[in-house]
């Protein structure tokens, strides 16, 4: 019979994001081993990861920084570039920073699914931040989801 101890190490996520996981129902092991097996694992992962994952975080951003949205994209883009530039001063995202290209959409929905097109193509990003609009968020979701990125902090002014 396993120990409740060995249990709650059933399956645990170490600090560079891999899942180490242990059944408590593997007999073949003896709780000893398991655990040594689990400490090699959290202490091996996290070096592994981080030679592995030195590159910068790919940010790629469509929104209306001229034209007739442009006080708003302008605040939201300030906005964003600030709490940026505070996580890359803190050393980054697990010690990688970030790097976000924007190109701007004029607030118009054909470029801006030229934009996210061309982003996908150039920078080949971890996610797309800060669409916004009715317009322009409805033309880009269909070509977010065929391009299979994720994206963060779409706003629109339309109810749900």
């Amino acid at each position: 019979m396993h120990s409740p101890e060995l249990c709650r190490l059933h399956n645990l996520r170490d600090t560079s994001g891999f899942y180490v996981h242990f059944s408590p129902a593997m007999p073949t092991f003896s709780r000893s081993t398991k655990l040594a097996m689990l400490f090699c694992a959290a202490t091996l992962m996290p070096s592994l990861a981080v030679a592995q994952t030195t590159e910068p975080i790919q940010i790629g951003r469509t929104m209306a920084i001229t034209g007739g949205l442009a006080t708003y994209g302008q605040a939201k883009l300030d906005g964003g570039d600030a709490y940026i530039a505070q996580v890359n001063k803190t050393g980054g995202v697990n010690g990688r920073q970030i790097v976000v290209t924007t190109l701007d959409d004029v607030y118009d929905p054909k470029k801006a699914v030229e934009n996210l097109r061309k982003l996908a193509t150039d920078i080949k990003p971890a996610a797309f931040l800060g669409t916004f609009g009715v317009p322009v968020v409805a033309a880009a979701l269909p070509v977010i989801e065929e391009l299979r990125i994720p994206a963060v902090g779409l706003t629109t002014g339309a109810k749900a």
